[in-house]
């Protein structure tokens, strides 16, 4: 991968984020007309940008421009959850996550299982990191761009992926997606015949 600093302000497709919160909602309630959200605001060390970069720039525009066009500005921003290496193998950077053999950490190693992208070493970072694409989110774009933008904030944009590996993130991303979820049993058949 090759990785540059970031440039400007405008959010870019496959930009590495650092201290990016987000509230995880887990219940509404509506008592006498008063209604409450329950949640947990989660502070996620880093993240990864999954919008395309050209719904990203005409939402940049809409919001930052002198002409305000409400219809494409964005209700939210696609990211993922990104991790170091290690916590990743070690199954410890989600509850009852798969750990991984040193023979299966290949595999993930040259993105050869659809969940996860290798990232490797980033130098903004100083370690080596892997996106979970299962752990999508989707953060509202003023919450984003204020928090991005508050310099008491420790939010951040650490790293940009130049392309054209930025595109293959797309396309992996796009193809964990699209996959087609098969039943348990055909899983058992094709490891039989390999």
């Amino acid at each position: 991968m090759a990785y540059e600093d970031p440039e400007g302000v405008l959010l870019r497709q496959s930009d590495l984020l650092e201290n990016i919160s987000t509230f995880v909602v887990h219940g509404i309630s509506d008592n006498d007309g008063n209604t409450q959200i329950d949640g947990l605001l989660f502070k996620r060390t880093y993240s990864l940008v999954l919008t395309q970069d050209c719904d990203l720039e005409q939402d940049f525009a809409a919001r930052f421009g002198s002409e305000v066009a409400e219809d494409k500005k964005l209700f939210g921003m696609i990211l993922c959850g990104v991790y170091p290496e290690d916590l990743i193998k070690a199954g410890a950077h989600k509850p009852k996550a798969q750990k991984f053999s040193s023979k299966e950490w290949k595999v993930v190693a040259r993105n050869g299982v659809p969940r996860y992208q290798y990232l490797g070493y980033v130098p903004h970072a100083e370690q080596k990191l892997v996106a979970d694409f299962k752990d999508y989110f989707v953060v509202p774009g003023d919450f984003l761009y204020q928090a991005l933008q508050n310099e008491e904030n420790e939010a951040h944009r650490l790293a940009s992926i130049q392309t054209p590996y930025r595109e293959y993130i797309m396309q992996r991303f796009a193809g964990y997606l699209m996959r087609i979820g098969l039943p348990t049993q055909f899983h058992h058949l094709s490891e039989a015949t390999t």
